[in-house]
């Protein structure tokens, strides 16, 4: 397949106050190279796409159809911790007192390297479906939660260790 267009709701944030709206929109998506991987080629309206890419003679062209669904751009979170995902939503009156009571006893459970890929999976499969496809994050102090990061988190990422080992459990 060379292209792919996908049919549907479109909007498209161009700035804090402008968005381009598309309601029977087409984003075109060309593939890159013999990759898995694609660019966009084009955003338009969904008869213009089809008339002007259906009958392609670029190669095979695949039409996904989510008429009735909306479609954004992903998103990019510019700070988290992966590893805290199990302890982020424990009451948090007090900083250090959710750190000792939460943070870093879960985060000891990270040495074990098991314990942190079986994470690493979940969380992975948690930033597709939500559509968190950059960002810049954190592992623990263990090294392999940065390289676990690396290799299962899809997208665009800056991955780091919080190098917190002092006064810290």
């Amino acid at each position: 397949m060379d292209l792919v267009i996908v049919l549907g709701t479109i909007l498209n944030p161009r700035s804090d106050d402008c968005v381009d709206y598309y309601p029977r929109g087409a984003l075109v998506l060309k593939r890159v190279g013999k990759s898995d991987g694609f660019r966009i080629l084009d955003l338009t309206q969904h008869k213009i796409a089809l008339d002007k890419y259906a009958d392609s003679s670029v190669g095979s062209v695949t039409v996904l159809d989510y008429s009735g669904k909306v479609i954004l751009p992903s998103f990019f979170d510019s700070h988290f911790h992966w590893v805290q995902d199990d302890v982020c939503l424990k009451p948090k009156e007090n900083l250090l007192e959710w750190l000792s009571n939460y943070t870093w006893p879960h985060e000891a459970l990270f040495k074990s390297e098991r314990f942190s890929l079986e994470k690493a999976k979940e969380f992975a499969q948690k930033l597709r479906q939500v559509g968190t496809l950059g960002g810049a994050i954190y592992g623990t102090i263990h090294p392999y939660t940065v390289d676990l990061a690396q290799e299962w988190f899809v997208g665009d990422f800056v991955v780091g260790n919080v190098l917190m080992d002092i006064n810290s459990p």
